[in-house]
């Protein structure tokens, strides 16, 4: 997985989940709604899901920020709900 596009994601073991916050939130804004097709991306948002709820805050802020790429912040909500977090309803009644 070398030739991967995430930094936190480099190498035989994923270390998003040992990225500060700070490089979390820049990590998820640069995968979500970025070249959907690619394995990359899969392997990326496989990782995402399988986190623990310190992500659910990361893609909530990212739901909300009206300057995020309009594709950025759906696949955000996307993988809020596929990760079945308690915070999806509340984005969608936000």
């Amino acid at each position: 997985m070398d030739c991967c596009n995430y930094p936190h994601l480099r190498g035989s073991r994923s270390s998003l989940e040992t990225a500060t916050p700070q490089q979390l939130n820049a990590e998820v804004r640069a995968i979500l709604g970025n070249d959907w097709q690619s394995p990359e991306y899969h392997r990326a948002r496989t990782e995402l899901q399988r986190m623990g709820p310190e992500v659910d805050s990361v893609l909530v802020a990212l739901i909300e920020d009206p300057r995020a790429r309009t594709e950025a912040r759906a696949d955000a909500l996307v993988l809020l709900a596929d990760r079945r977090s308690p915070q999806a309803i509340a984005t969608l009644d936000h």
